[in-house]
């Protein structure tokens, strides 16, 4: 659709949507982002994409990775939803740190008095209720992996 076209349907709306709610929605439900969570080294797998893949179509560049990591199980870094209190962690910010940084937030937004964040984290921290340990010293729950995706599709549990 033409932009002119858009932004007219778009002022047609009672509540137009606001980028920072758009963007607090997608770092809940656990949808990545290029560029935060997503470049040219991540795995669909490691990303929590398999949901999303499709293993009955025919050859597409880098069907081998994606084949190894879900059918070998070779998958060391997953994506994750976390949850703490207070303020939202800084992009960057080393998760586990004390055990040789096991991650790092990639996202993070404020939601009240909580700020849910998306996170890699190596495969041992991804069990949903686990608590882990912040950079700034406070502890986060891990919420679990994005929408239904299977650690290393299934194979890496």
């Amino acid at each position: 659709m033409p932009e002119a076209e858009a932004q007219s349907l778009l002022e047609s709306l009672r509540e137009r949507p606001r980028p920072d709610q758009i963007e607090a929605w997608r770092i809940a439900t656990g949808v990545p982002a290029w560029g935060a969570e997503l470049s040219e080294e991540t795995t669909p797998i490691e990303a929590g994409l398999d949901p999303v893949l499709s293993f009955a179509k025919g050859c597409y560049v880098g069907q081998e990775v994606v084949a190894m990591a879900t059918y070998r199980g070779r998958v060391a870094w997953n994506l994750v939803r976390l949850e703490v209190e207070g303020e939202a962690p800084r992009p960057g910010l080393r998760i586990d740190p004390d055990r040789g940084a096991k991650g790092r937030v990639t996202s993070s937004t404020q939601v009240g008095a909580r700020s849910p964040f998306l996170g890699w984290v190596h495969k041992e921290l991804i069990v949903p209720g686990s608590r882990v340990k912040l950079e700034d010293g406070r502890e986060a729950t891990v919420l679990g992996l994005p929408y239904g995706s299977l650690p290393g599709a299934g194979v890496c549990a």
